[in-house]
Order: C-alpha cells, then structure tokens, then sequence
C-alpha cells in the first residue's frame, strides 16, 4: 500500500500540490504496485478511489480557492492580475493531477483495464470533464466583471496603434502583460475551459468594444466613407486578436474564428447600421455633403434586416422634427427635397420614398401657405432644388402610375409592387 501512495500520492489523506510526482517512477517499483493490484483484484477500486479522491480535492480545496481570487475585497489587485493569478493557481493543480492521471493511465495499460471513467477511456479527459463539472458547481457571480476586465484591458492593448504604453499597469512601460495574456489563454486551453469559462464574456467584451469602436469614429461624421474602413479593422485587430486567443484552444469541436468571423461581419453591418439609421434624419438634411453616409447605409442595409427598423423610424423623426406649425413651410419643403434625393440614392426603386414622404404629403396638403411657397419657389431665377424635383420627380412618378396602351397590351407581364411598399393613398 505504500508503494501505491508513492506512486498515486493523491489517495493519501493529506495530499498538496507539492506531493507532484516526479516525472520518472521505477519501473521496478511500479511493476510491483500493478502485480500487487492484480494479485489482490483491487484494480478497479483503485482507479475509483483515485477518481474520488480527484473529486474530494477539486470540490473542497482547488475549486473553492480559485473562485476566492474574484472576490471584491482585494483592491490591491486590478481585474487582470486577479484573473491571471486564478488561472495560473488553477492551472499549476490540473498539472499536479495531470501528472497523477499519466500515471493512471500507464496502470490502465499494465493491467489492460477497460473499464470507463465517466465514459472516457482517456483519463486526462475525464480528468478535464471533473474539472468542468466542479468548477461551474461553485459558479461566482461576480467572475463575469473579472473576465470582461482582463480581455477587454488586452484588446485595447491591441487596438493602440503601436502605442505600448502599458493599459494595465499604466505608468510601466517594459510591462509584461501580454506574455501573461497569452500565457493565460494557453493554461485555459490546456484545462479545456477556454470556451466554457470565457466565451460569452469574451463575446461580450468584442461586441461592447466594436460598437463603441463604430460610434467613436462615425459620431456626426456623414462626408466620408467608413465601411472598408470597419472591414479592415475588424479582420487586423478584432479577429486577428481573436486568433491569438483560440489558437490555444484544443478542445474537440468546430473552428470557433469561423463562427466568430461570420458573427462579428454581421454584428458590425448591424450595429452600422443602427447607428446610421439613428443619425438618418441628420444626414439627409446635409445632402450632398453626406453622400458618403448614405453610400455606405445603401451597401449595408441588404446584409441586414433592418429596413422596417429604418422606414418606422424615419417616418418618426420626419414627423416629430418636421410636422408640427414650429416649422415654417419653406423648411418643410427644402427638407422634402432633401429627402426625395436622398432615399433614391438609398433605393432607387422609390418605394422607401413613396412610404416615408407620404405623411409630409398629407401634412403639407393642410398648410394654407403651401401652394403661395410652391410657386414662389417655382419662379425664382436661377437654380431650384424644388422646382426640378417637381418636373423630374413627381412628374415622372405620375406618369408611371399612368395607365398606357402598352400597359394594357403587357397586363400579362404585370408584376405587383414588394410587400413593403406603401399603399396608395
């Protein structure tokens, strides 16, 4: 029994991480504790009494004491440093056990034992699946912040633009943080937690800094084009960093930068353009110089699915900062203008036209001052926006809605309009 201690010390009572053991047993003395297993047919209690054991350990010492690291009290440590140290605690004890289940699994070998533990053969994976297990056991609330800290400190670090001032640390500059972050990430993708322990924070993390990324650079900014540019950034930085990260991960599964690429290019055309979509009003009141804005809306819209979103909420603005009597009617109507140009650059159908200026239709309709604008407008000397969208738009609208003979002899060709365009008034 002894030499059984020796050789698994983990069984032992009064098992620490500093009873590893050494890398190289004797074979003497091991071929003696497999022969004594054998002789007393305690071969299977043995590898369950080392399973156990395994559990007892994780679930009243490691596991607890790694939670213990995220905890609010210690102010003398940044959300960086506390994670890093749980990790590295947590990783020098699945070392200590990893070197044990070797060992189990050489005396799986001698002594040809079948039998499963948790439906593994390999017993490093089912040392990996106990780990799992315990560890979300004794899930802490309060680790969420910890994790998004530390990523989100090393993906600035990334995105600073060959600025190595140290984010963390702040006044070291000959810091060592990133050999800490990929040091950390490798021991996560060892124990298989890489996933499972920080990817929805991680998640979190790329979405929250992408969207604030896109505001920071687009805020009030329509007269230059920023979709290639967002492009570009996302695959140097986000994804590039992303692959820093999940090159450690050596679980079994599907590539995750495949997932996060598609996911991250639909996030960024969504969160564009909600923001845009936002500022719409704004942009179309500064056409032509936002011509830039409405470009990129235009090639970004059909990779979403918010034009609903876009219609409702135009119609809104148009109606809360254009339709009330605190407007005056020339304005109305240079806005109008401004509107009829801008949606046919972002759909050259007119549909999103027709349904977004119908209520400034109606409205101008009941202003006494419409018509005396109109024409006032009409007969001023030199250039008028009004005056060629009255000819070249309106009159081309009303003679497609015109019935011809051609219409009748192509009836048969009729195609009705998409089902988000506006009913006729």
């Amino acid at each position: 029994m002894d030499k059984l201690k020796a050789i698994f010390p983990v069984v032992t009572d009064n098992y620490t991480l500093c009873d590893m053991p050494a890398s190289e047993i004797e074979e003497d003395e091991f071929n003696a504790m497999v022969e004594f297993t054998e002789t007393a047919n305690i071969v299977v209690p043995i590898q369950n009494m080392i399973v156990n054991r395994t559990e007892d350990i994780l679930r009243d010492k490691i596991v607890p004491q790694f939670w213990s690291f995220f905890k609010k009290n210690d102010f003398s440590r940044t959300g960086f440093q506390k994670f890093y140290n749980a990790v590295k605690y947590l990783h020098d004890s699945y070392t200590s056990f990893y070197h044990i289940y070797d060992r189990l699994l050489l005396f799986r070998k001698r002594t040809n034992l079948k039998k499963p533990i948790y439906e593994h053969t390999c017993p490093h994976s089912a040392l990996r699946l106990i780990l799992r297990a315990i560890l979300f056991s004794y899930y802490y609330l309060e680790h969420d912040n910890i994790i998004k800290e530390f990523y989100e400190a090393a993906l600035k670090m990334e995105d600073s633009e060959g600025d190595h001032h140290c984010i963390i640390l702040e006044d070291n500059m000959d810091c060592n943080c990133l050999h800490s972050f990929n040091e950390t990430n490798r021991k996560l993708g060892e124990m298989h937690l890489l996933e499972p322990l920080v990817g929805q924070d991680l998640t979190d993390v790329i979405y929250n800094y992408t969207h604030s990324h896109i505001q920071k650079i687009c805020k009030d900014s329509f007269d230059t084009n920023y979709i290639w540019t967002l492009e570009k950034w996302l695959k140097n930085v986000v994804l590039n960093w992303l692959g820093k990260i999940y090159c450690h991960d050596t679980s079994p599964g599907d590539d995750p930068m495949l997932m996060f690429n598609n996911k991250l290019t639909n996030f960024l055309y969504n969160s564009y353009t909600k923001i845009r979509i936002d500022q719409l009003f704004n942009i179309i009141i500064e056409y032509p110089e936002s011509l830039p804005a409405l470009s990129d809306l235009r090639d970004a819209l059909p990779k979403t699915d918010l034009k609903p979103l876009l219609t409702e909420t135009l119609q809104k603005a148009m109606e809360t900062r254009l339709l009330h009597p605190g407007v005056s009617t020339p304005d109305i109507l240079t806005a109008y203008v401004a509107a009829i140009r801008s949606l046919k650059v972002l759909d050259s159908t007119g549909l999103l036209l027709e349904t977004v200026t119908q209520p400034v239709h109606q409205y101008l309709r009941s202003r006494e001052d419409t018509v005396r604008c109109v024409v006032s407008s009409l007969t001023e000397e030199g250039p008028n926006d009004l005056a060629y969208e009255l000819v070249n738009g309106e009159a081309v609208r009303i003679d497609e809605n015109t019935p011809t003979d051609d219409d009748d002899e192509n009836w048969e060709c009729w195609i009705p309009d998409p089902i988000d365009s506006a009913p006729s008034p």
